[in-house]
């Protein structure tokens, strides 16, 4: 069998598991919020407070799978660029275009592919992983917005305002992740040459 197989297995057996916590996630969240509100029996004609309770929490969980969709893609291309910078001679085919190629080009070669990927890698799991944490600021917000309306669905003399000021957390859901800047590289690139 060859290797990409051994790497398509891996993956689709990671997205079946991963799959299978979510769901489970899922249900017990659902489980835990069931004692003082049934979210499967909010209809159109529900009250407002109960819509926009199912509202968020339908919202807080797509934000919260997106996060974690993001951070799986990031470990699968972290992982398939370890093993690639690891076993790159395996994976590129000989240069057949140069006769008897010297061991100089080889090694320039691997190294210019070595370094890409080193580069490509950096500058795409930097993007996910602030959109990741992006992310689950954006679905804390919601769950904060639906504990804010249950809290008043089961106490009347709860201020809507007050519960909201309480139980938003301190971040703006509208801030945007930044892409990564060259300059960003570069210091990383001095202080590593600087240790050695």
């Amino acid at each position: 069998m060859e290797w990409y197989w051994y790497i398509l297995i891996t993956i689709a057996l990671g997205v079946v598991l991963w799959m299978g916590i979510y769901i489970i996630y899922t249900r017990s969240t659902i489980y835990v919020y069931s004692k003082y509100i049934d979210l499967n029996k909010i209809k159109p004609d529900s009250p407002i407070l109960k819509r926009m309770a199912r509202i968020y929490f339908v919202r807080y969980q797509s934000y919260e799978i997106s996060a974690y969709i993001i951070l799986g893609i990031s470990v699968v291309i972290l992982s398939l660029s370890i093993y690639s910078f690891l076993f790159i001679n395996d994976i590129i085919p000989p240069i057949k275009t140069i006769q008897n190629p010297s061991e100089e080009f080889i090694l320039a070669t691997t190294i210019s592919i070595r370094t890409g990927i080193i580069l490509v890698v950096f500058f795409i799991t930097r993007v996910l992983l602030k959109l990741y944490s992006y992310l689950l600021q954006v679905s804390g917000f919601y769950i904060s917005r639906f504990d804010a309306i249950l809290w008043k669905l089961n106490d009347d003399g709860v201020d809507i305002e007050q519960a909201l000021k309480f139980t938003t957390p301190e971040i703006s859901p509208v801030r945007t992740p930044q892409s990564p800047k060259f300059d960003d590289l570069l210091e990383i690139l001095k202080e590593n040459f600087k240790k050695k």
